[in-house]
């Protein structure tokens, strides 16, 4: 039967079968709207508060503190928490140490969270603190260093104070007097525009808590900041001025996001810096992390099971067979009980062993949990070849297993006869029509992870970054539109897309704005995009062309 029979014989069916597992989303954009990058949702500031005071070991003195959480919807059903100590560092404190660090060259090795330039220059590390493998001549900042351990020594002794006060059953009175928390590093940070604005979404897994101080000022210096998020929530921001303090622990998913000051009208440069300080339950800080979720995981805790697979390596009592055991076994447990995030693990751990079945399974599992990393994981996968799409072109009819809706229908047949318009060739057109289908489906599942975003591996930046080379080659039935395109690659926020817009401005005669986004891109750490794959988890889709794979 001729290929163009298919226009009145398309046909959708449910899959019965694993490797074409139903991708039901009640989220997927219409044809007659695709998700835009000013649709995606931005940073908004939490204001849910609970507000009390605390003295500190001081009665004359009294410091604000709130109480926040971000709650992980069902079935997960569970809070993070986090707290914000006002004023804990004086402003003439801040001074103090801003005019030190204003003057000093940061490190810049790549951050193992995203593999861009660290910005960073550490303080205090270790039992021993020792500064000999920093990134530049440690002996040039030995007395810089001196000057802020003194500034920041009363406030590290408060903060480490709430510590061992708020978490009593680790670190406080009553313990192992060796196992008392303490800040075994710390660092100061800076967010400018010649080098980095944000931190990808993270766990702190190697601090049992983690305090941040900030130097600057909300709504002056910078917007945005640090956020908190979890999955389905979106990213809140913590409003923080300078001199206050958030703790929180390893459970907590954050990142930072610096954004412009408007002043009339105007877009003002931003900055912000910050003091960090990561905890351990031991004064000679030793690494007791693979105990620290142990118990919740054991009482059936999602978070708790995954965070403890997660953490399952740094047990020295096991060999490396049993860690691997340990690890699945707890992150399936997580997974079996509603956590997205532990669901993209195992897929992975299939993926890893080439059993695409069990992959597709827990990566749809997740997507349905609305996973932008399993999402994104799909997608590329389905570009790569490695996985079925959810229909099938035989030689008289389509069968589409996604419950495809009106206007899917509608692209299709509009694909079908413009692919018969312009091949002759009917095993061609089948061919490309075959491509085109794909390249929607993948369309779709890089504008869930874009839209959905919390995503500890990457999937929803890097998912933003591919729908910038869709729009710009117009794949999957798109009309190209350089401008959509370009607003995706900034959406993303990594150092490649920013190169991308410093091509396409060039192309267009704006050399200055080229030049201005190049050395941006620079400074994010471009050329360092290897860093940040993972196996079969890449910035660069398969798709027929695109941007070099720089």
């Amino acid at each position: 039967m001729h290929l163009f029979l298919l226009i009145c014989t398309l046909v959708v069916t449910h899959s019965t079968t694993i490797e074409v597992q139903p991708f039901v989303t009640t989220t997927a954009t219409t044809l007659s709207q695709r998700l835009l990058p000013r649709l995606v949702s931005g940073l908004r500031i939490y204001t849910d508060w609970l507000n009390t005071t605390t003295n500190l070991g001081n009665p004359a003195k009294s410091y604000q503190i709130s109480y926040g959480n971000v709650n992980w919807p069902p079935p997960v059903n569970r809070d993070t928490k986090f707290a914000v100590i006002s004023k804990i560092l004086s402003t003439k404190d801040v001074k103090q140490a801003l005019k030190i660090l204003k003057k000093l060259n940061f490190d810049v090795g790549l951050d193992s969270v995203d593999a861009m330039p660290t910005h960073e220059m550490y303080i205090h590390k270790g039992p021993i603190d020792d500064m000999s493998t920093e990134d530049i001549g440690y002996r040039s900042r030995k007395e810089a260093r001196r000057q802020l351990k003194r500034i920041f020594a009363p406030a590290e002794a408060r903060i480490t104070e709430y510590v061992r006060r708020h978490f009593p059953k680790v670190c406080g009175d009553g313990v192992n007097t060796n196992r008392k928390c303490r800040a075994c590093y710390s660092l100061t940070r800076k967010y400018v525009k010649e080098g980095r604005q944000s931190h990808m979404m993270h766990r702190d897994g190697q601090a049992l808590v983690t305090a941040v101080v900030s130097l600057s000022d909300h709504g002056r210096d910078f917007t945005g900041g640090l956020y908190v998020a979890a999955n389905g929530q979106g990213r809140q921001s913590i409003a923080m001025q300078h001199g206050d303090v958030v703790l929180h622990q390893y459970d907590l998913l954050h990142g930072v996001q610096v954004e412009n000051v408007i002043v009339n009208q105007k877009k003002i440069p931003t900055e912000r810096w910050s003091w960090i300080m990561w905890f351990k339950d031991s004064e000679t800080c030793q690494q007791h992390g693979h105990e620290w979720s142990r118990e919740c995981a054991e009482n059936n805790d999602a978070l708790c099971q995954y965070t403890y697979g997660w953490r399952i390596h740094l047990d020295e009592t096991l060999n490396k067979k049993e860690k691997d055991f340990q690890r699945e076994y707890w992150m399936t447990k997580s997974a079996q009980n509603g956590f997205a995030e532990a669901m993209f693990k195992v897929g992975r751990n299939h993926l890893g062993r080439q059993n695409m079945t069990g992959a597709n399974y827990w990566f749809r599992k997740a997507i349905a949990e609305n996973d932008p990393d399993a999402s994104y994981q799909v997608g590329h996968l389905l570009l790569l070849g490695i996985l079925k799409p959810t229909f099938t072109i035989f030689e008289d009819r389509v069968e589409f297993f996604n419950n495809g809706t009106i206007e899917e229908e509608e692209f299709y047949k509009k694909m079908l006869i413009q692919v018969i318009d312009e091949e002759e060739d009917l095993i061609k057109a089948r061919d490309k029509l075959e491509q085109i289908l794909i390249q929607r489906e993948a369309l779709v599942l890089f504008e869930n992870a874009a839209k959905w975003g919390s995503s500890p591996f990457a999937g929803a930046p890097f998912a933003m970054y591919n729908l910038g080379v869709a729009w710009l080659y117009g794949y999957g039935g798109l009309q190209r539109n350089p401008k959509i395109a370009v607003k995706w690659f900034q959406k993303s926020g990594l150092p490649e897309g920013l190169m991308a817009m410093s091509l396409y401005k060039k192309s267009m005669g704006h050399k200055k704005a080229a030049k201005m986004l190049k050395k941006r891109a620079i400074g994010y750490g471009f050329g360092n995009r290897p860093s940040r794959d993972q196996g079969l988890f890449g910035l660069h889709s398969a798709w027929p062309k695109g941007p070099p794979e720089w």
